[in-house]
């Protein structure tokens, strides 16, 4: 997957969870007027989205996104800065820590900020 492409995130996302479509389209303040976004938009969008619907989520599910993010992660550069900073910063402050950090490879697990330990 091309992960510094944010529409094939989005793409992502969606597969594996059709809802967030929903939030994605009613969520417009990352949007621009000519649609373009970036890969920060897509993860500071899905993060809260995620808090209240990862226990909702098959096994399945939940290790499809941990593939996209540690893939995220591993692909250096603009897409591990963007799941860095807007969402791995972040999962302890939304409840996702003890779902996601088991599935995290070495990488992902060095970018936990230390309020994702809560």
């Amino acid at each position: 997957m091309n992960y510094q492409t944010p529409n094939k995130i989005l793409d992502e996302l969606i597969v594996l969870s059709p809802g967030f479509r929903e939030e994605w389209d009613d969520e417009n303040s990352y949007i621009k007027e000519d649609g373009i976004f970036n890969l920060s938009a897509v993860y500071m969008t899905i993060l809260p989205y995620l808090s209240g619907k990862i226990y909702q989520f098959s096994n399945q599910q939940i290790e499809g996104l941990a593939i996209l993010i540690n893939s995220a992660v591993n692909a250096g550069e603009n897409p591990e800065n963007a799941i860095t900073t807007c969402f791995l910063e972040h999962i302890g402050q939304v409840g996702l820590y003890k779902v996601l950090k088991p599935l995290f490879f070495r990488e992902a697990r060095k970018r936990l900020h230390l309020n994702a330990l809560k």
